[in-house]
């Protein structure tokens, strides 16, 4: 049964939407898979086929901008890869990059980074892309236009350059299997949403369930009663 949880995409007036029971069970299968500890995401994408060739991605100043590229990478991949129902993967993938931005935009206190920094961060992005993935549907020509537009914009932000290219690597990586893609991409976000969790923060958790409830605090309170309070560090950034 799925949990409610507050999404806030953009601007747009704050509700309830239910998270699908597959990209839950996407999230325990990553921490039943690696034995109920922790997973490292880098370890974690050398899983798959084309995970060392995309490592480079997991690499930023903080947590933030990785998800920030990701999220980017993971849109470009569904205008270039929509998908139907069901298709857990792609799913997965969709819902837990907007839920990661989501928290960049409006619940940063939840993110291991600062919370100023993690907020103007994901703003500098948004002002370039947002009037740009607004376009989107499902007529190939408009798409492939969008796609121009972001390659052309690429110059005026690192974040969505890494994005951009990155969301290359994987259509390219990934053609004539987008399947395959879409598993990478959903295995990376199960992975992102359990090392984003752990938080000694109590005070902006209990906020957030004052608010009606967010999923990673749903997490949080899993990952605080096994007695994990701190997510594994390694000499990148994820």
């Amino acid at each position: 049964k799925g949990v409610r949880r507050l999404l806030q995409l953009s601007d747009q007036k704050m509700e309830y939407v239910e998270i699908q029971p597959e990209v839950y069970t996407a999230i325990l299968d990553k921490f039943r898979d690696n034995n109920w500890r922790l997973p490292i995401i880098n370890a974690s994408l050398q899983q798959s086929r084309i995970g060392n060739d995309i490592l480079w991605a997991c690499n930023g100043k903080g947590t933030s901008d990785v998800i920030l590229v990701w999220h980017i990478a993971t849109c470009i991949f569904e205008i270039k890869h929509p998908y139907e129902h069901p298709n857990a993967p792609a799913v997965t993938a969709c819902r837990l990059s907007r839920y990661c931005a989501y928290l960049l935009s409006s619940a940063p206190e939840l993110l291991p980074d600062d919370k100023a920094w993690s907020k103007k961060l994901y703003k500098s992005v948004k002002k370039i892309t947002e009037p740009i993935f607004s376009k989107s549907n499902r007529r190939p020509m408009v798409n492939e236009r969008i796609l121009q537009e972001l390659d052309e914009k690429c110059n005026s932000n690192a974040e969505l350059d890494k994005g951009v290219r990155l969301a290359k690597q994987l259509v390219d990586q990934t053609h004539g299997a987008e399947q395959e893609g879409w598993k990478v991409l959903a295995g990376f976000w199960s992975a992102m949403m359990l090392y984003i969790a752990p938080s000694d923060n109590v005070g902006a958790h209990r906020e957030a369930i004052a608010r009606g409830g967010e999923l990673i605090t749903i997490l949080w309170a899993m990952l605080t009663h096994a007695g994990i309070i701190t997510s594994p560090r390694t000499s990148h950034a994820v």
